[in-house]
Order: C-alpha cells, then sequence, then structure tokens
C-alpha cells in the first residue's frame, strides 16, 4: 500500500543521508507562459528505507511555492516490495496525484526551455558556487549567477548541539550591470531544516525571460550527508 500526505516542505532534517542516498531530480517544466513551474525529487530515505517522491509547484517571478507540495511515501509496514523496488511506482504515483495542480497551472512535461548551466554534484572540480552563461553564443552579453553563504538562524530545531546552519543569498549579473538579488535568507525556513552548504546543479531559462536556478542544500545525517533540492526562480530583466 502507497500512501500520500499533501503538506508544506519536507523537512530536510528527515531525509536522504549523501552516503547512501541522494534525492534524484526531476524537473516537469514550466508554465506556457512561464510563469509557473513544477519540479519532482524522489529517491529512498535511509533509516527505514522507504520510497518517496515530492512534487512542487512554483510562482516564477514571485520566487515563491505556489501550492503546497505534494508527497507519496511508500508504506514500508504493507510487506509490499520496498526501498528501490517500489521507488519507481512511488515517483509514477506521485506525477499522477499532481495531475489536477499541473493542468490547472498548465505546466506541460518537458516544457523546460534552455538548460544553461549542469553541475554534476560528483564534479568536484568545477566552482558550484558561481554560474556562468550566455543565450546566444553569438552575443558579447553574459550572465553571472553567484551563490554566497552565511551564517543565518534557522527556524528548524537543530538539536541539542551546535550547528553553523547556513543561510544562501543567490545573485544575478547581466554583464557589467549591477548584480540582481534573486534570493537573500534573513532566517532559514523550517522546511529547509539545517542547512550546512549548498551547491548550484543546473540553470534553465524559459523564453529568455524567465530563469531557475536548482541548488543542492546539504544537511548533516547518521550516514553523512543529506542532500535535497530547493529552486530559485525570477527574471532575466
Amino acid at each position: 500500500m502507497i500512501k500520500f500526505a499533501i503538506y508544506i516542505l519536507l523537512s530536510l532534517a528527515a531525509t536522504i543521508a549523501w552516503a547512501g542516498d541522494a534525492a534524484t531530480l526531476n524537473f516537469i517544466g514550466f508554465s506556457n507562459n512561464g510563469k509557473h513551474l513544477a519540479f519532482q525529487q524522489y529517491g529512498v530515505a535511509d533509516g527505514k528505507g522507504v520510497a518517496y517522491a515530492t512534487l512542487y509547484f512554483l510562482d516564477v517571478v514571485d520566487n515563491k511555492y505556489q501550492d503546497k507540495p505534494i508527497e507519496t511515501i511508500e508504506d514500508y509496514k504493507s510487506g509490499l516490495p520496498a526501498g528501490r523496488e517500489a521507488q519507481e511506482t512511488v515517483r509514477q504515483l506521485n506525477l499522477d496525484q499532481a495531475k489536477t495542480q499541473l493542468s490547472a497551472l498548465e505546466i506541460t512535461a518537458g516544457n523546460t526551455g534552455i538548460q544553461v548551466v549542469s553541475h554534476s554534484p560528483y564534479d568536484t572540480d568545477m566552482n558550484s558556487h558561481i554560474a556562468r552563461f550566455t543565450l546566444d553564443l553569438k552575443s558579447n552579453l553574459k550572465y553571472e549567477i553567484h551563490l554566497e553563504e552565511r551564517q543565518t538562524k534557522a527556524e528548524a530545531d537543530c538539536g541539542s548541539h551546535p550547528i553553523n546552519t547556513s543561510g544562501l543569498t543567490l545573485s544575478l549579473k547581466q554583464g557589467e550591470n549591477k548584480p540582481k538579488i534573486l534570493q537573500q535568507d534573513s532566517k532559514v525556513p523550517k522546511s529547509r531544516g539545517c542547512p550546512l552548504h549548498y551547491h548550484i546543479q543546473d540553470v534553465y531559462v524559459y523564453k529568455n525571460k524567465y530563469i531557475a536556478v536548482f541548488i543542492h542544500v546539504y544537511t548533516a545525517s547518521f550516514e553523512g550527508k543529506n542532500m535535497r533540492y530547493i529552486v530559485v526562480t525570477g527574471t532575466l530583466d
């Protein structure tokens, strides 16, 4: 049996250990007008080893969640195939449960625009706090995204042991113009748990206007580090 719950972003404190497993990103796509997007992350949680999938809806222009995420979790007590054997079933059920919201926001799977940056989490040579790209190989106009981290108060309960929770500031610079702030944390939301650090993974641009920056969020766990995704959105102008 598989059950699901709909609620505000799952706390990263109960997520996957980087040493054993990390979330997989599935960028669903933008709405036809570019003003909304949806993405899914899924995997198998450490500890109980249950498969899970969560799908998120965002207002791209305002960089905020449009609707409550939909989460699907395998019921490990059911006696059915568990963990990785159930992962694809859970992921697909999660997509099925999101059909109404995806349709209402006019989001079409695969409508992702142009992927202008891709950083593998396993690549140790690249600077994962900077992403540079252009929208036209014949143009001299360049864009630069810069991710800064700083110790920031967390809303989540980080336990009795001190932890240097990290907040982020994400800025976008166009050519020689003054950088534009896409997101600046005054506090770390409870939904993000107790982050240790961040990495930029992917950057997508839609209709040369709307931008989505997918970021790894790493938190401590018993087996190493947890890894989940957040996305920061906005416009290029």
